[in-house]
């Protein structure tokens, strides 16, 4: 399902090569720039609840984990099972009591991956038809 997308950034990027006179090389680094600006907004979306995740719920974390932490090994694995349970619902309640669910700092990540994988496939097929003209 990349081929109406990867189409359609070759499609602009050739369009910008041929109206600018610009080489290859300052088309995808101007591409890669505009892109990087559009994307923004995410990077600070993101990195806003990554810096109220380690500020604010990492401390809690930590007392919590040593409060759960057992003084000697587990002896099954449902004493474990229960102590991962427990901490894992500890962590639950901090990460909504300073509303940062952790999905936020994925925003940006799962956005801008699929764009630099459609941008590298358009600039390889763009590469492919200069080369290998159909």
């Amino acid at each position: 399902w990349w081929g109406i997308p990867v189409a359609s950034i070759a499609s602009l990027l050739e369009l910008f090569h041929a109206s600018s006179g610009l080489t290859w090389t300052p088309v995808i680094a101007a591409a890669t720039l505009i892109m990087r600006t559009v994307m923004w907004p995410t990077s600070i979306y993101s990195q806003k609840n990554s810096r109220v995740f380690f500020q604010q719920v990492m401390p809690h974390f930590g007392k919590l984990y040593k409060d759960i932490s057992p003084t000697k090994p587990h002896q099954s694995w449902t004493e474990l099972s229960d102590s991962i349970k427990l901490l894992l619902s500890g962590l639950k309640k901090l990460y909504t009591k300073h509303k940062c669910p952790p999905w936020k700092s994925l925003v940006s990540p799962l956005i801008q991956l699929p764009i630099f994988v459609t941008m590298s496939m358009a600039v390889r097929e763009i590469c492919r038809s200069k080369h290998h003209p159909d």
